[in-house]
Formats: C-alpha cells, structure tokens, sequence
C-alpha cells in the first residue's frame, strides 16, 4: 500500500477539500504517482471545472504533482452538467506531463434521467478518450 499524502490547508467542510496557500504548498512540495480528484464538471472538450473558486489552485498544483496517473472521479451527470471555475484541460496534462494516463471514473449511462442526456454524455465520454494520443485519456464506467 502506497504512502498517503495529507497536505495544510484550511479544510472546508461545505465543499469537502482542503484550500489555501497550505494545501497548495503541501502538493507543490509532494511529488505523488497517483492522485484522486473529484470535478463538478467535465466536457467534451476536456475541460475540468469546480463549482467553488478556493479549489482551483489546489487541484492544479496537484495535477502538476502527479507523475503516472490521475484519476478523475465524478458522477455522470457531470458530463452533462456546467459549472464556473476552470481547473486545468486533459490535453494540456497530458502535454506538461509525459507519460501521465488520465482516468475518468464514473457511474452508468442509465443513472441519467433521459435518452438525450445519455446520448450527450456517450459523446462526452468519447470526445475525451480521443483527446492526445488516443490512448492515455479513459473513461471507465462503475456498474452499482
């Protein structure tokens, strides 16, 4: 079982992460294999987007911290969702940082309520695995 890295920070608990000039040193400092991050949004054009400002510079400099792989956790209704603030695009991880995989973890098509939202979030799902090479962008759906 691989170290856990727990960075400072102030955590806020309305939208469960650790924020400010801490958490970002903390990752600035650390250099990890893996990391896990939560969006509240994602499109096809691979842009990973958060519904709350203080998290923006965290998650990036955790992505820039990550060596191997990075996952991406989100429900499927973030593929088909909007939200404000920027994190970082796929294609621009996978130009900054050789050799990195991108993995997309998400729930079922068929958790989305309509034929048209599912139908958008398969083209969502495949625009991403197209980004870069074809081959270290994946988009692995969770069955209940």
């Amino acid at each position: 079982i691989p170290d856990l890295i727990l960075t400072g920070g102030e955590y806020k608990a309305e939208i469960h992460a650790c924020v400010g000039r801490g958490a970002v040193e903390g990752f600035r400092n650390a250099r990890c294999e893996v990391s896990i991050m939560g969006v509240s949004a994602i499109n096809m054009e691979g842009e990973l987007l958060v519904k709350y400002y203080d998290e923006t510079d965290v998650l990036k400099q955790m992505l820039w911290s990550t060596s191997k792989r990075i996952f991406v956790v989100t429900s499927i209704q973030k593929f088909v969702s909007r939200d404000t603030f920027p994190v970082a695009r796929i294609k621009e991880i996978l130009e900054e940082i050789n050799n990195v995989e991108v993995c997309i973890i998400t729930n079922s098509y068929g958790d989305l309520e309509d034929e048209e939202k599912q139908r958008q979030a398969k083209e969502v799902a495949n625009r991403l695995e197209k980004i870069g090479d074809g081959k270290r962008v994946k988009v692995i759906l969770v069955a209940d």
